[in-house]
């Protein structure tokens, strides 16, 4: 009796330790399908997708149909809410799905032609100009309309919104490194990474910015008679840091080298001006595949029949384009030793 027993004694403890042992590699399967699901989520394409989608109206849907994205559904991400303002800024705020309190704000790029009046100003003005005014409000008010505390943020836009974007995560790597913006504080509009998490820290905000104008480097001057731009202060200061490397280990730029607008010497030339920009972060740039740019062949002819200047180049500024550019990119990088 004694011996069956301790027969059945041991076998409930080797049946537990078997069962334990199944239960701890069924988690930590689990755990590592989702770091593997998260990796995947928050990788340069999948973010560039949310870039995309951030796009509105009846450009926004030719967009998400040419890139195969569905309104409002972007795999490993919860859509949480749109901020729409003024001049044409909106703004989409999502919730991971591996990783509850990691959050991304995704600002919209450029909805309308007419909207590119806003580049300038946005440029040259020493006062952070309505956009990008509206950029840290939206941002600062994530705190208190997401459910989780942020503990991540990943930050991202498409052209204009990747201008915006790079704003947004230059002013809390200023901020983090004890720089003041002292005209965006008078505006309330200067931005710590406290100001969207209370346990955020800036080793966990990430830029990702896709075909973006760069800061300016030489004053502007379009035409002989016309008006020289001057470069701000904040700008000078902004480029002087990125110089000495300050924002490469939070932004990522990602670029073709034949699209004009993150390569705007393709308007120096067009309009004869004295101009000069420069892609912050860390710059990862690459010849646009052949294979993508046969689709693109009808924008070309399209730009090229209803510009007065030669701007064909702006058919390499396509988001499809760009699908295969991050592709070409990640691959090279994974080449180099």
């Amino acid at each position: 009796m004694k011996l069956l027993l301790a027969a059945g004694v041991c076998g409930a403890v080797i049946l537990t330790v078997s069962s334990l042992s199944g239960l701890q590699e069924v988690s930590m399967n689990v755990s590592n399908h989702n770091q593997t699901a998260f990796a995947e989520s928050t990788n340069s394409k999948t973010v560039y997708s949310l870039a995309v989608e951030a796009y509105q109206g009846l450009w926004g849907g030719c967009l998400h149909y040419f890139c195969s994205i569905k309104d409002n559904e972007v795999p490993g991400w919860k859509y949480q809410y749109t901020v729409n303002g003024t001049e044409d800024f909106s703004c989409t705020v999502w919730q991971n799905n591996y990783e509850e309190n990691t959050y991304a704000m995704i600002l919209s790029g450029t909805d309308r032609i007419s909207d590119i009046k806003t580049y300038i100003p946005m440029m040259t003005e020493e006062v952070p100009s309505s956009q990008l005014q509206q950029t840290i409000k939206a941002t600062k008010d994530m705190k208190n309309k997401v459910d989780k505390d942020i503990k991540k943020l990943y930050i991202s836009g498409y052209s204009l919104g990747g201008y915006l974007s790079n704003y947004l995560a230059m002013e809390l790597v200023d901020s983090a490194n004890g720089y003041v913006n002292e005209v965006a504080k008078q505006y309330d509009v200067d931005i710590s990474v406290k100001d969207i998490g209370d346990e955020l820290t800036i080793d966990n905000v990430f830029c990702y910015s896709y075909a973006a104008p760069g800061l300016y480097a030489k004053e502007i001057k379009w035409l002989a008679d016309r008006d020289v731009f001057p470069i701000p202060a904040w700008v000078k200061d902004k480029l002087a840091r990125n110089e000495n490397g300050d924002y490469s280990e939070n932004i990522k730029n990602y670029k073709n080298n034949k699209d004009l607008v993150p390569n705007l010497t393709y308007i120096a030339e067009a309009v004869k001006t004295k101009v000069k920009f420069v892609s912050v972060g860390e710059v990862l740039t690459t010849d646009p595949p052949a294979s993508v740019l046969e689709k693109n062949l009808l924008l070309k002819k399209v730009i090229q029949a209803n510009m007065k200047v030669n701007i064909s180049h702006l058919a390499y500024h396509a988001p499809d384009v760009y699908y295969g550019s991050i592709a070409k990119i990640e691959a090279q990088k994974q080449n180099v030793v």
